[in-house]
């Protein structure tokens, strides 16, 4: 079973940041068109201030604005471990904008590596439409049509996804992923990715299962 990500919104695990000096390049990109971004890795920006006076650093936080994902490097190493090459990472370093407290891992270790911005490089449209309950809307002109939640029954809200039904043999084998014209933006999960980061017990991240078959 697959699984959606999003930066969680409980506020414990909840963390913004901005980059120093205020760097354009990131915000080019702020929602990803339907091709995958071209950073410039000599531009890219490589400081972030923590934003608010927070002790710990979650282990996934916004870099810059939404949906920009920033993970810890043992998360990034986890990923290549098993898509090698598939994805870029950008080290960045955080710090707080003022004062001199540190900044702690949820582990209690003090922050002493930088963190990644992730951008992910693989796209897949693997919505069956047939078995699946979504709202599904007029493409870009030549375009095929764009496929998001519909979130009109009661439980939508709370189970996003506990209506939509995956192509087992379009996902298999890939690890992490965004959604191309179907689920544009959002970013999707093995569930060997999401058994790795859970019993590692990482934080910053909500996870909504996603039916294959």
């Amino acid at each position: 079973m697959a699984m959606n990500i999003a930066l969680t919104t409980l506020h414990t695990w909840s963390a913004q940041t901005e980059s120093f000096p205020k760097n354009d390049e990131i915000y080019q990109h702020t929602y990803p068109g339907f091709e995958i971004p071209n950073y410039d890795p000599e531009t890219f920006p490589k400081h972030f201030h923590l934003c608010g006076k927070r002790k710990i650093i979650p282990d996934f936080l916004h870099l810059g604005p939404m949906p920009c994902l920033g993970m810890a490097p043992e998360a990034k190493s986890i990923i290549e471990a098993l898509e090698p090459g598939v994805h870029e990472f950008f080290p960045v370093t955080i710090s707080r904008k003022s004062g001199n407290q540190p900044i702690l891992r949820t582990d209690g270790r003090v922050l002493d590596t930088p963190f990644y911005y992730c951008n992910v490089g693989c796209m897949l449209d693997a919505v069956w439409l047939e078995r699946s309950r979504v709202s599904v809307h007029p493409g870009l002109i030549g375009g095929p049509p764009l496929v998001q939640l519909d979130l009109t029954g009661g439980r939508g809200y709370r189970e996003p996804f506990s209506e939509v039904v995956l192509h087992r043999e379009i996902v298999a084998g890939h690890h992490l992923w965004r959604g191309h014209f179907q689920f544009h933006r959002r970013i999707f999960i093995s569930d060997q990715v999401a058994e790795e980061f859970r019993v590692r017990n990482f934080r910053g991240l909500d996870y909504y299962p996603v039916r294959e078959e």
